[in-house]
């Protein structure tokens, strides 16, 4: 279900956007990266240590298959991990985007905000279980979050892959994936694009 863009009498744009979980895996691909980048980062550390004491290629032999492993494992979690939240949203995660000149906002849409607070909640409380203060914050953020803003004078830089209906608006410390049918895909890039400062 796309609904198309339109504009109401406040001077907003509005629409609704149903993403298909199984066909467009933009989430999927997100959620790897940022497992990745999570992985990535003690390792590059990790070396930089081992190379200001001249032991990098003793310890590289011993941590990187050790490693690479690890990384098999966190990927097959998110995997498994996705494939839950794919049945726990029977496939779909709704939209309702709202733009004007200041920027752009999207918030989850019906029973989907119910049930991403839901899984706050319980990451919260696994988080608390095993003493994982990462994850009690994640949690408590996603359970809290039901809208999420990007200001146009804040947006460093903006990707468009229309082949995903996909419009990654960037900011500091907020990365935003903004969602439009095709017929609207190409206004609202243009809409974006016009008001950014960079």
């Amino acid at each position: 279900m796309e609904y198309r863009v339109k504009k109401f009498e406040d001077g907003k744009y509005r629409w609704l956007y149903d993403l298909d979980l199984r066909k467009n895996l933009s989430i999927l691909y997100t959620t790897i990266k940022v497992v990745l980048i999570s992985f990535l980062v003690p390792l590059v550390l990790l070396m930089i240590i081992f190379a200001i004491e001249g032991n990098l290629i003793n310890a590289s032999k011993d941590l990187l298959p050790i490693y690479f492993l690890i990384g098999i494992v966190l990927v097959f979690i998110t995997l498994i991990s996705y494939y839950i939240v794919v049945r726990y949203y029977k496939g779909r995660f709704s939209f309702v985007f709202e733009m004007d000149e200041n920027g752009i906002t999207f918030k989850r849409f019906g029973s989907d905000a119910e049930k991403t607070e839901t899984i706050g909640k319980i990451t919260s409380i696994i988080g608390a279980a095993t003493n994982n203060a990462g994850l009690v914050g994640g949690g408590l953020g996603l359970a809290a979050s039901q809208t999420s803003t990007s200001y146009f004078s804040k947006v460093r830089s903006i990707k468009a892959i229309p082949e995903r209906d996909l419009i990654k608006v960037n900011s500091l410390f907020l990365f935003n994936q903004v969602y439009v049918n095709k017929d609207d895909y190409q206004f609202v890039l243009d809409y974006i694009q016009s008001h950014i400062k960079r």
